[in-house]
């Protein structure tokens, strides 16, 4: 049955034991994180997500899973 897990840090069995990963939505992703200023207002940034989301689809896109974004999880995508 289907089942919801908060990635609380690193992916190290997460791709192996879950079927899909749904990103969800948030604050906005720090422009650093693709090479370009902050030029405006930004909605609470946070780094350190930005670096554990893009871990996960890593290693889920690795195994093989599917990642489905909503808002701020389809901008990471």
């Amino acid at each position: 049955s289907p089942r919801a897990r908060a990635p609380a840090g690193p992916a190290p069995a997460g791709a192996a034991t879950c079927d899909a990963l749904l990103l969800s939505g948030g604050g906005d992703l720090d422009p650093a994180r693709y090479g370009q200023p902050t030029r405006c207002t930004l909605s609470h940034p946070n780094p350190g997500r930005d670096r554990m989301e893009l871990d996960w689809i890593r290693r889920f896109r690795e195994a093989g899973k599917p990642v489905f974004g909503i808002c701020r999880g389809m901008q990471i995508l």
